[in-house]
């Protein structure tokens, strides 16, 4: 089987998310690492990824900065889906 160079074929990936609803901490620790494996992926291809989670504010904006910061993914290519009504001035 032939393997596919994704560097020539990948713009982005999306949706990366996590529960938008109440779970454990023990669900959520296991969504973060499977958020974190996205990233990788795409910080191997040199490609954006489109975030879709729970509704975010601060907080979360800091916690998907600080996993992209992990792994030294480019926070400029770290897009989030939905933001609501944050905005920063």
């Amino acid at each position: 089987m032939e393997k596919i160079n994704f560097r020539k074929k990948a713009v982005g990936i999306g949706e990366i998310g996590r529960p938008h609803y109440e779970v454990s901490e023990e669900e959520m620790e296991y969504q973060n690492k499977v958020l974190k494996y996205g990233l990788e992926l795409a910080k191997d291809i040199d490609c954006p990824v489109q975030l879709h989670t729970e509704s975010a504010s601060e907080k979360e904006f800091k916690e998907f900065a600080s996993f992209a910061d992990e792994i030294n993914f480019n926070k400029k290519k770290l897009i989030k889906h939905f933001s609501g009504p944050y905005i920063k001035r």
